[in-house]
């Protein structure tokens, strides 16, 4: 079984764009990143790792990046990311447009605007999907895929919607993604280290 993980940036109202990323791995896979993970972890001690804390500027005090060297940073990034990349099966990502989103949206019909969702997030998520559609259909995978967000915020009705009401489309398409009814859940960073 493969495990999707996705994670969202720029939800908030002052960002200009909406972003979505997602890495995906089989569950073998996944849970040998977090034996490597935990590694880093401990011998670079830090309990939790948000890049959005580990990038702000050491005067946002945002514990415990905001101590460490240039030095260590470069180094804990560089073996965070290679333990990513060789866990992983693809990452792909999108970054929406809010401006761009805002004005083309509204002017379509109804039922391709109903499929784009009224939240910025929800359409990169979807745009998302369909890349996996796509890579799955390239390498001839059949394994279902159990879908993982982080605790969202814009657009989280609609996702949750989506999936739950996934027993109403059709098998083909189900097959396509990969989705199972029970595919899908929204779990903390804190706890799902493949989100952080």
């Amino acid at each position: 079984m493969f495990e999707a993980y996705f994670d969202d940036s720029g939800t908030h109202r002052s960002s200009e764009l909406a972003i979505a990323a997602c890495y995906v791995s089989t569950r073998r896979g996944w849970l040998e990143f977090e034996k490597a993970w935990n590694v880093i972890r401990k011998e670079e001690g830090f309990d939790f790792f948000h890049m959005v804390d580990f990038a702000a500027p050491p005067e946002c005090r945002r514990q415990p990046y905001c101590d460490w060297s240039r030095e260590k940073k470069r180094r804990v990034y560089a073996r965070l990311a290679q333990t990513i990349n060789t866990h992983k099966r693809v990452g792909i990502g999108i970054a929406v447009p809010k401006a761009t989103f805002d004005r083309v949206v509204p002017t379509l019909p109804d039922q391709v605007k109903a499929q784009c969702g009224r939240f910025h997030y929800t359409f990169a998520v979807k745009s998302l999907m369909v890349m996996i559609v796509k890579w799955r259909q390239r390498y001839g995978l059949k394994q279902p895929v159990r879908f993982v967000f982080d605790t969202i915020t814009e657009g989280a009705d609609e996702i949750e919607s989506f999936f739950e009401e996934i027993d109403s489309y059709s098998e083909a398409f189900r097959e396509r993604l990969g989705l199972e009814s029970d595919g899908f859940s929204i779990e903390s960073k804190s706890k799902a280290q493949p989100l952080q």
